[in-house]
């Protein structure tokens, strides 16, 4: 997934991501992106699930950070 506008790619890892040529795959995809002058958010399982009931996932926290420091404003 990506916001083009604001150069963002957001990747995200499952479980097959930990295997050693997956891993350098996936690092040298992301090296390239962030030579292009692309943000990446490396997401997993983990940051899908709230802390506690109530609370949002940690990856929309992530990349609503991300989209801000690239110039998003919310409600606009």
């Amino acid at each position: 997934m990506s916001y083009e506008k604001f150069k963002i790619a957001i990747q995200y890892d499952g479980g097959h991501h930990s295997t050693s040529t997956q891993r350098r795959s996936d690092i040298f995809r992301d090296e390239n992106a962030r030579r292009l002058g692309w943000l990446v958010v490396v997401l997993t399982q983990w940051d899908m699930d709230p802390f506690a009931p109530g609370m949002e996932p940690n990856a929309v926290t992530r990349v609503r950070e991300a989209l801000v420091s690239r110039g998003w404003k919310p409600g606009r």
